[in-house]
């Protein structure tokens, strides 16, 4: 019984594929330790916060930049839309509607009752354009540029951020 033994055991070494298993658990097993290293004893990485301004500055694209100077913006409110004869030798009409992004302190429902002081600014610049000043991409950025510092101006830079062009044809 005892040879019989030996030869059990000594056939359990020569099975096929017995030595990929214990290969495989090894393996498994040195990961696992790798991942509790990793995740329970290793040492954190250093917080980003740690970085001067300078080099998060660094780091940033301008587009990044300048999203962080810019206050966050409010609710837009909806301008009615405007028919006016512009400048020039030509009877040339606009029709154009414009829209206001508020800051984040003002209220839409609040602000309704201000939008004629907006609109009185928009209709004695835009009436004093040449239909020339609207026919490109850049004239109509340029005309919301301006428009944007005008109702700034009127609203003594609070409550409006920008001005946006939500319609304009020309005939």
């Amino acid at each position: 019984m005892a040879k019989d033994k030996d030869k059990k055991d000594e056939g359990e070494e020569d099975e096929p594929g017995s030595g990929k298993k214990k290969i495989i658990m090894i393996l498994g097993a040195v990961a696992l330790l790798g991942g509790v290293y990793k995740f329970v004893l290793a040492k954190p990485a250093e917080p980003a916060s740690s970085l001067t301004p300078e080099e998060l500055a660094a780091m940033m694209t301008p587009d990044q930049k300048a999203a962080l100077l810019e206050p966050p913006e409010g609710e837009i409110v909806q301008m009615d839309e405007m028919i006016l004869n512009l400048a020039g030798p030509d009877e040339t009409y606009l029709k154009i509607r414009l829209a206001l992004v508020l800051d984040t302190q003002t209220l839409a429902e609040e602000f309704e009752a201000e939008l004629p002081i907006a609109q009185d600014v928009a209709v004695l610049y835009l009436s004093s354009l040449e239909p020339d000043e609207l026919r490109t991409l850049e004239g109509k950025e340029h005309v919301k540029e301006v428009l944007t510092e005008k109702i700034k101006e009127e609203y003594k830079g609070e409550k409006v951020m920008k001005v946006l062009i939500t319609e304009l044809v020309m005939q």
